[in-house]
């Protein structure tokens, strides 16, 4: 899916840097080098962070767990 039109960045993009640790939208259109443009993609590019984010802290627990376990 495509996030950020003016930029043509992809959820993969933002779903890879979620997985490095980024945590925010602002991070993330730093990290992929985007300009200063009309960034109406923030609010969609966090919402791609958050629900990857989730899922790598459900998975870490989950791994963490196991090895308690």
């Amino acid at each position: 899916m495509c996030v950020s039109i003016c930029n043509d960045y992809r959820d993969c993009e933002h779903q890879a840097l979620a997985k490095q640790g980024v945590r925010s939208a602002h991070s993330a259109s730093h990290s992929l080098g985007a300009g200063r443009r009309c960034r109406r993609c923030l609010p969609i590019a966090q919402s791609v962070i958050d629900e990857h984010g989730e899922q790598m802290s459900v998975s870490n627990r989950a791994g963490i767990a196991q090895l308690a376990g």
